[in-house]
């Protein structure tokens, strides 16, 4: 469609971009059409919400409250009256989304990309959802757009995850993706009528956790022979999404309202701290292996006891490997993906307090509200949590 909507808006998110990174090269004009926008507008330092995580964060920008008001802290949340962990959606949002209340005000909205935003809302207008769709699910609104999307090949999730020592393909999957999904939004900005349209880069964060390494010197993995080959890989990619930004602000038209915004910043990480383990070296938490494995254990003439101490010792690496030595691939210890379930995880009857998630929450395993609790609540419960 060639008629421009008056008083549109245009929305353009950069998952965890910072200006460490977009100054600099804005600045040495490296990014043209950032720096065009930041010359002829305004721009400054986000503040993000707590815990500064995608999941909290977008849903925070799309219904304009805190995760204490619509309930998103991390990816996953725990199902009720159970340990079992599940990925969060966006029906579990407990605020209205932007696109609803412009929907409901007759405004037409395009919405593609967006985290949290599957399953997607039937809006006045369409939306294609981000990350934490599924594959092989409806991934847009309406299903016409979903189906025609589809037969053309698109896709929310990149087929390959990032490995060392696969850094080419890796490359080639993020900026085929990248082409991909912009150049769809591209089209949708042109074909359809809309008041509002948005937009979301998500490999600028994973560019920066997997590539940071590369050209920070003072990075403990940072390796000067691998900086050689992809040490501006990371600088290469913000090009290409500002070759994308350019396209998208030039399509909104001259009179369109441009925002373009991130969800947190990035930056090196040098330390992990694995809570569970800390929790458990403190008496807070005790494991328990697999149940496929407690039965290969028990069939073994192995005591609880004698897994217990062994378990206490870091014997699950050392169990796992003598296993294997002896049985080979017969069996599979762990799932494939290398996660444990947290409910098999854990001697439940045995533990006070547990984490889950990316931002070091520890919550307490409360008598009457876990399905398994052992702390009781009053003075008990302060007690542990101090």
């Amino acid at each position: 469609m060639d008629d421009v909507r008056p008083g549109r808006v245009l929305v353009i998110g950069l998952d965890g971009a910072t200006w460490t990174l977009l100054r600099p090269w804005a600045d040495a004009g490296l990014l043209p059409n950032v720096a065009r926008l930041m010359h002829e507008g305004t721009y400054g330092v986000l503040n993000s919400v707590l815990p500064a995580l995608s999941p909290s964060a977008w849903a925070s920008f799309m219904t304009g409250t805190n995760p204490g008001q619509h309930g998103i802290y991390d990816f996953w949340k725990r199902e009720p009256d159970s340990y079992h962990l599940r990925l969060v959606r966006a029906d579990w949002i407990d605020r209205p989304s932007l696109w609803r209340l412009l929907s409901e005000s007759g405004r037409r909205v395009g919405v593609v990309n967006v985290p949290m935003t599957y399953p997607p809302e039937e809006v006045e207008g369409f939306l294609v959802s981000g990350l934490g769709t599924p594959d092989f699910r409806p991934f847009a609104h309406p299903v016409s757009l979903f189906e025609g999307l589809r037969q053309r090949g698109y896709r929310v999730n990149k087929q390959r995850i990032y490995r060392p020592g696969q850094e080419s393909a890796f490359l080639a999957e993020v900026q085929a993706m990248t082409d991909l999904q912009a150049g769809t939004a591209l089209e949708l900005m042109a074909s359809q009528a809309w008041d509002l349209f948005m937009f979301v880069f998500r490999d600028t964060d994973e560019m920066a956790h997997f590539f940071w390494r590369f050209f920070d010197e003072t990075h403990p993995a940072y390796d000067a022979g691998a900086a050689q080959q992809w040490g501006d890989a990371l600088l290469e990619y913000y090009g290409l999404v500002d070759e994308w930004v350019g396209r998208m602000v030039a399509q909104a038209g001259p009179e369109a309202t441009v925002f373009l915004i991130s969800d947190h910043g990035a930056g090196p990480l040098y330390k992990d701290v694995f809570l569970n383990v800390w929790l458990e070296r403190a008496g807070f938490l005790s494991r328990r292996l697999p149940a496929r494995s407690r039965r290969w254990m028990r069939r073994l003439g192995f005591t609880r006891e004698a897994v217990s101490r062994w378990l206490r010792r870091g014997g699950l690496g050392r169990w796992e490997t003598w296993l294997k030595d002896r049985l080979g691939e017969k069996i599979s210890l762990f799932p494939r993906s290398g996660r444990v379930d947290l409910q098999d995880a854990v001697d439940w009857s045995r533990t006070k307090a547990y984490s889950f998630g990316y931002h070091g929450q520890v919550f307490l395993n409360v008598r009457g509200r876990e399905p398994q609790g052992i702390v009781e609540p009053g003075a008990q419960y302060e007690q542990v949590r101090d």
